[in-house]
């Protein structure tokens, strides 16, 4: 239980955009939003997830949110997702997932 709470301690620590970014839904079931805080010299956006199941596949369009490519990391699970033409496939491990651009 200790190791589940640092990791989403640790999260919202390393990203403001999950205590005051502005909530987007991506997905009703399984329920899956966006969190995007942007000032005038910072941007951060996260994508979180609830799957209400382990060991499904959940295809999400994030074009919007990471753009055509990009590189993710579950901080959760510490799996790495590649989004290719604007969309990711999450296997679940974990009813969480917790996903952050790869600089």
């Amino acid at each position: 239980i200790l190791d589940y709470w640092q990791k989403l301690g640790s999260f919202r620590k390393k990203h403001p955009a999950v205590g005051a970014g502005v909530h987007q839904m991506i997905l009703n079931e399984p329920y899956v939003f966006s969190r995007s805080y942007k000032t005038e010299n910072y941007s951060d956006t996260v994508v979180i997830g609830l799957p209400n199941q382990t060991g499904i596949e959940i295809k999400l369009d994030v074009s919007d949110i990471f753009g055509k490519e990009a590189l993710l990391h579950d901080a959760f699970s510490n799996s790495d997702y590649e989004v290719k033409e604007g969309r990711v496939t999450i296997i679940t491990n974990h009813s969480i997932f917790l996903l952050e651009r790869i600089n």
